[in-house]
């Protein structure tokens, strides 16, 4: 297609980076004005070849004031001036207008991000059809911001912070604004993109399909001699149907199309789709058998990468025999190839444009595309190389293909190859996945909701799962079902089945579909794992758990239906990485924990949360995918994320002072059993905890009593269980005499003073510490600590909420800083809690710096805890010590406590436990860096984490202006922090100022949860307006109102 030719005004968008420059180009497309994106830095030449009308910057990830960021072309300016283009900065794009134009861009005062409101100041241009005064919400990404606009410049708009927001030069023709219209978070932003295209440069919106259709025939006509002859790939696809139909129409039975069966269709596919091509499109189609050619190129290959590329190359070997035998009958070889590439399979395939970049990472590599040989002797025709998935359905429904036909649900061309995980020749993956498939898509056409779905299929798994059928056990393989919703194909959310449709497709699945016991539903986003079906009966439901991650690290969960309880104890449910072959792990769990009441229940298996010690057995040795499946597991959808606070508290005498003994703690712990009815916790013959539900109550080595939380989905909630179990602990407490301080550490007294816990693991502990540490037996013994833990839907997002947690921890340090003292006096530092991190063990605690590696996700957190040292296995009931051995050493067999034997995943859980950087992955986030404190503040860091972590925007928010600090910068706050708190000076300012940004992005967060949860946070936004944090207040108070003494602290932070 040639943009000249096009009956509409061109709009051409340089391209700087951005992740929403594609966005630009659908929504102008949507105005019927023709759009297309090149590279920013593209030369002069090829901007001026296009002779656009308008020219929009986009934004990017850059800053201008960096030596290597992109820019327009020399002489660009010049030539927009001198033929009246209409130029449009958005984001960066605004910044560069400024500055190549002679203004000044500096780094903002008050950076912005995520949503925010602007106002219009003047009424003209782009906003003449506002009124001054106006507001909008926009959607905000900067660190930089116009300071000095170059001459003949006006701000049109700013935000409420005073942030140039719009600016524009009318007599120029040169427009900016600092937001991104072309996101749905600027609710009014396509408007501004319609107004200004349309009414303030007079775009001419004449792009239809009809005009597309008659450009691109011209231009094959234009490709091609009047003798050619074009060879047509027929996939069987939306695209490549009405590419051939396309060309068809141009050149008539000069075009000879071939369909391929690979071996690797759907259900009946090579019947189905000849017989459209022959009845209603009347195409002239030749079939290929190269079944058995592709299948033993693939044979052995498990990589999806790899086998794309493999089918790519098959394909044009296919095609060029083809060619060949055409040249032999027509006297003239066919010199081109007909593909029905679109407009995502080369944004997926190549480099983003615009970025810079001569590399990226490839989100795959289509057959059609980043697939092809380098020496492939046919010329490439792609009709439909321009167009989004959309488009072409509509270009297809005036070249009257069948509406069935378009309507279609995209099919890979790699085929089958990529929905079988692994091998695809092993087995009968293939004859399964096929009927199991046929099923599930008749099943959505049978229930009206085809059309609904953009992308329906099975996977095949290589896992084996124990199920039981009748009287019989089973153990078969799994597949899994997946279906999405999407408008171009670009981008795509899961599409939600009502359960009575899962219920029924499950057992349709089951009944007619031998050699497999399970079928997962896949409901996340961008992949992923739901609940397993097993098949144990006749009727089957789902449940909606979800567990994410990268392929090849997925944990399958399970579901079984009508089991009668009485008869089995436990239920095992075999599973493997899903890069693995061969069933590795069974995970056991008593049915009184599932729910099973009755003789015919429904229960759910799931991984034990945290398993006991024992509930789970190695049946084959671990694999490092299995640990790294183990993390996966915890992935789960957002409506199901939660919130689990622990904090700890040091009991004391109230008469003296005097640390609580372990007699006093037995005599509390049996008390509140007794009274309240929490289930005890025993170590030999010692009471060491309490369990009810999912709470449970625990001692530290030094007698701190520890809150775990269960998770809650509410601040309300955690604040309810908090006031619930404070009330219950005093209860018994006081009667006893014994009170509880809020505080980070011991303020009195030293580590001599401080009784042992009769617990097996922290006397193995307390004799290691010494050795990798000079100040470990303090963080054991008088330190306490608050920490909240949430969740994470996939490997990406965990990613991004880890480095956002270990960026962000120093400020959490420095607000909830509570910890001056030692041993009656002040010592020096704000957060003494903090600061014994710092010496305790270097191979277990620290900031992580792999955590910002671009390759960091399951598998490399898996790496660095399989090197961390080890304190303990748990052998019989009793703690063994390993201390100086690695876990990698106990999965080869070599731990010399107990030699030649392996390890099993509670080994793994409770290695993990003995890790403790300032965010520690579980399957789940660990915030770890506050001080322990009073009543009021306990509920403030789990609002403070929630409204930032839990919410996009704020989350994105964080991310980026996180995004330039160096691993030097975060590690110098970690150290400074805990002595200059909010005072420690970063950049050019204090983290005060930081901090000031930072709550408000949690209060934001938390307002747009809304569960009218920002309250919460009022506690640490006075520690904000003042600058004063909790420890600089009882510093003050020690020397003025407490005479110097610390006793004091006693009653002050008394719970």
């Amino acid at each position: 297609m040639d943009p000249k030719a096009v009956k509409s005004d061109l709009v051409l968008i340089l391209d700087f980076g951005s992740q929403y420059t594609h966005l630009i180009t659908r929504r102008i497309r949507a105005l019927s004005v023709f759009s297309l994106c090149i590279s920013g830095t593209s030369p002069l030449s090829s901007i001026t070849s296009l002779n656009p009308k308008v020219v929009i910057l986009s934004g990017g990830p850059h800053s201008v004031h960096s030596d290597d960021s992109p820019s327009f072309p020399d002489g660009f300016v010049d030539w927009a001036l001198s033929n009246g283009v209409f130029v449009l900065g958005i984001c960066y794009g605004l910044q560069l207008i400024v500055q190549r134009l002679g203004g000044e861009v500096r780094v903002g005062q008050k950076q912005e991000y995520g949503r925010m409101e602007i106002e219009v100041v003047k009424s003209c241009g782009i906003f003449a059809g506002k009124m001054v005064g106006d507001k909008q919400v926009v959607w905000m990404s900067h660190g930089d911001e116009a300071a000095r606009l170059p001459d003949g410049f006006e701000v049109v708009a700013t935000s409420l912070q005073g942030v140039v927001a719009a600016v524009e030069d009318r007599n120029r023709k040169f427009y900016g604004l600092q937001y991104h219209p072309e996101v749905t978070h600027s609710p009014e932003g396509m408007e501004t993109l319609r107004y200004f295209l349309i009414d303030v440069c007079g775009v001419n919106a004449g792009w239809k399909m009809e005009d597309v259709m008659d450009e691109e025939i011209k231009v094959i006509n234009n490709t091609l001699a009047p003798d050619d002859h074009v060879i047509c790939a027929l996939s069987g696809g939306v695209d490549s149907t009405v590419a051939a139909t396309l060309v068809h129409k141009a050149i008539g039975d000069r075009l000879h199309c071939v369909f391929v069966d690979n071996g690797l269709l759907r259900y009946k596919e090579r019947e189905r789709v000849m017989e459209t091509f022959e009845s209603d499109l009347h195409l002239p189609v030749t079939c290929v058998d190269a079944s058995d050619q592709f299948l033993s190129e693939l044979k052995g290959v498990v990589d999806p990468e790899m086998k794309r590329k493999i089918i790519g190359k098959e394909f044009i070997c296919i095609f060029d025999a083809f060619a060949q035998e055409l040249e032999q009958k027509l006297g003239k070889k066919p010199a081109f190839l007909v593909q029905g590439t679109l407009y995502p399979d080369v944004i997926e395939s190549c480099p983003p444009p615009g970025s810079g970049r001569t590399h990226s990472h490839t989100i795959k590599s289509h057959h059609n595309v980043g697939g092809l040989p380098k020496d492939m002797k046919l010329k490439l025709i792609e009709p439909l190389k321009l167009l989004f998935k959309d488009e072409v359905r509509q270009l297809g429904k005036i070249l009257k293909v069948p509406e069935q036909f378009l309507k279609r649900h995209p099919f890979p061309g790699p085929g089958l190859a990529v929905r079988v995980l692994g091998d695809v020749t092993e087995g009968n993956a293939l004859d399964i996945v096929r009927q199991v498939d046929e099923i599930f898509i008749q099943s959505i056409k049978d229930a009206g909701i085809y059309d609904s779905i953009w992308q329906a299929f099975a996977v095949f798994l290589p896992v084996k799962s124990v199920g039981v059928q009748g009287d019989q056990r089973t153990h078969s393989y799994v597949v899994t079902l997946r279906a999405v919703t999407s408008q171009d194909g670009m981008t795509a959310d899961w599409y939600c089945f009502e359960n009575s449709f899962l219920k029924d497709v499950s057992q349709r699945i089951c009944n007619n579909v031998r050699e497999f016991d399970c079928e997962s539903v896949d409901n996340c986003q961008g992949g992923g794992l739901m609940a397993l079906v097993c098949k144990a009966g006749s009727s089957y439901c789902i449940r909606s758990d979800i567990t994410q991650g990268r392929t090849g690290q997925n944990v399958a969960f399970g579901v079984v239906n009508n089991v009668a309880a009485p008869t089995m104890k436990e239920i095992s449910v075999g599973f493997s990485s899903l890069s693995c072959n061969n069933e590795k792990i069974a995970w056991k769990f008593p049915l009184e924990t599932l729910g099973f009441r009755g003789k015919r229940r429904n229960g759910v298996i799931v991984a034990a949360s945290p398993p006991t010690e024992d509930a789970v057995v190695a049946m084959e040795p671990l694999t490092k995918e299995d640990l790294v499946g183990y993390l996966a597991s915890g992935c789960k959808p957002k409506e199901n994320w939660r919130i689990g606070t622990e904090h700890e508290k040091f009991g004391f005498e109230i008469k003296t002072l005097q640390p609580m003994k372990y007699e006093q703690i037995a005599e509390l712990l049996n008390g509140i059993s007794e009274r309240f009815d929490w289930d005890k916790v025993m170590e030999g013959d010692k009471i060491i905890g309490l369990k009810q539900g999912k709470q449970s109550i625990s001692l530290e080595p030094g007698g701190q009593f520890e809150l775990s939380g269960a998770p809650v989905e509410t601040l309300h909630q955690t604040c309810a269980e908090v006031n619930s179990h404070l009330y219950q602990v005093k209860a018994v407490a006081e009667e006893m005499g014994i009170g509880f301080l809020g505080i980070g550490f011991q303020p009195k007294l030293g580590i001599k003073d401080i009784p042992v816990m009769p617990k097996g693991r922290y006397e193995i502990m307390r004799n290691y510490m010494p050795k990798v540490g000079s100040l470990g037996l303090d963080m054991m013994f008088r330190t306490c600590t608050v920490q909240v833990n949430l969740d994470f839907c996939s490997e990406a997002d965990m990613t991004r909420k880890f480095r956002a947690g270990l960026a962000l921890q120093p400020i959490a340090t420095a607000l909830f800083a509570n910890s001056p003292f030692t041993e009656g006096k002040p010592n020096g530092y704000l957060s003494m809690r903090s600061q014994i991190w710092t010496d305790t063990d270097k191979d277990r605690t620290g900031m992580l710096p792999f955590v910002f590696d671009n390759s960091f996700g399951f598998e490399q957190y898996v790496d660095y805890a399989l090197d961390v040292p080890m304190y303990f296995v748990y052998r019989k009931k009793k703690y063994i010590d390993c201390t100086g051995m690695t876990f990698r050493d106990f999965m080869a067999g070599n731990l010399p406590c107990i030699p030649g034997e392996l390890p099993n995943l509670n080994d793994w859980e409770n290695h993990l436990t003995t890790i403790f950087p300032e965010v520690r992955l579980k399957r789940y986030l660990e915030m770890r860096g506050a001080d322990g404190g009073p009543w009021r503040r306990l509920c403030a860091l789990p609002a403070f984490w929630v409204g930032l972590l839990y919410d996009e925007v704020s989350l994105q928010s964080i991310l980026d202006m996180t995004a330039d600090w160096t691993p030097e910068e975060r590690q110098m706050l970690r150290d400074k922090v805990p002595k200059t708190g909010l005072k420690t000076p970063f950049r050019d300012g204090l983290l005060w100022h930081v901090a000031e940004d930072v709550l408000k992005l949690a209060k934001d967060g938390l307002e747009r949860r809304g569960f009218k949860e920002s309250g919460f946070l009022n506690e640490v936004a006075e520690v904000v307006r003042t600058g004063v944090t909790p420890a600089e207040k009882l510093l003050e108070l020690y020397h003025g109102k407490w005479g110097q003494s610390v006793d004091p602290v006693f009653e002050e932070l008394l719970y």
